[in-house]
């Protein structure tokens, strides 16, 4: 009996507390539209093939390092109750990388090759859920995790002084990949719903983008791919419709 009493007890203070907690609960929802700007670094291995023909093959791999600006635009909404916050955003980007990685190797017929590629990513659209806690009157840090798809294109140019060297191919695919991130967010003294955020977003390998075709000689095949991720050090200026 005596164990009874104390589970009884111990329960209707387990619901007084969940009473009066759901009883201080303050929530507060707004939409939200902002502005990013960010640095980013795009990496992976370009991965090449070329069948000569006449069981002749020829293999080279090489590191392809991208890095530029990327700027977006992002819309959502969020939920605040007491000092927890959860939110659903969607965002897009254009972003200037893509640049040129050239470097030279021989292939197996022994011919001197200048090779030129280039991975680019249009139509970036991303759907990610957002979770913080604010720790400190205007310091709320926070968690996002999501998906980003992209129509991704890989160019692939191989210059020699022999046709059976040299080739222009080309491929492009729709990817989809995870994208997660950590922030922090607080709110701009003085101006009335504006708050700006730091946040570090990684983007995952996606789908392979295969870029393949005939050599100039229509004889020999060529065949390149890549598989990137990229990490994102970003900034963003949001004003919230409070």
């Amino acid at each position: 009996m005596e164990y009874l009493k104390r589970f009884l007890s111990n329960l209707c203070f387990c619901w007084a507390l969940l009473f009066c907690t759901a009883a201080k609960a303050q929530w507060e929802s707004n939409w939200l539209l902002g502005l990013s700007a960010a640095l980013a670094e795009r990496e992976d291995k370009l991965d090449l093939t070329i069948n000569h023909g006449d069981e002749f093959f020829s293999g080279f791999s090489n590191d392809q390092d991208d890095n530029g600006f990327v700027a977006g635009i992002l819309g959502g909404y969020q939920i605040r109750c007491n000092d927890w916050l959860f939110g659903a955003e969607l965002n897009a980007q254009w972003q200037d990388l893509g640049q040129e990685n050239i470097t030279a190797f021989t292939d197996a017929l022994e011919h001197g090759i200048e090779l030129n590629a280039q991975y680019r990513q249009r139509n970036i659209i991303g759907l990610s859920g957002r979770a913080g806690y604010e720790m400190f009157p205007g310091f709320l840090p926070y968690l996002r995790l999501g998906v980003l798809t992209s129509r991704d294109k890989l160019t692939v140019v191989g210059a020699s002084l022999d046709p059976a060297s040299s080739f222009d191919i080309e491929g492009d695919r729709q990817v989809y990949r995870w994208m997660g991130g950590v922030g922090v967010e607080s709110p701009i003294c003085m101006l009335m719903g504006l708050s700006i955020r730091a946040e570090y977003n990684f983007q995952s390998k996606g789908g392979v983008v295969e870029a393949t075709g005939l050599n100039f000689d229509n004889v020999s095949f060529a065949a390149a791919h890549m598989r990137p991720k990229t990490h994102q050090l970003l900034v963003a200026l949001v004003l919230n419709f409070v």
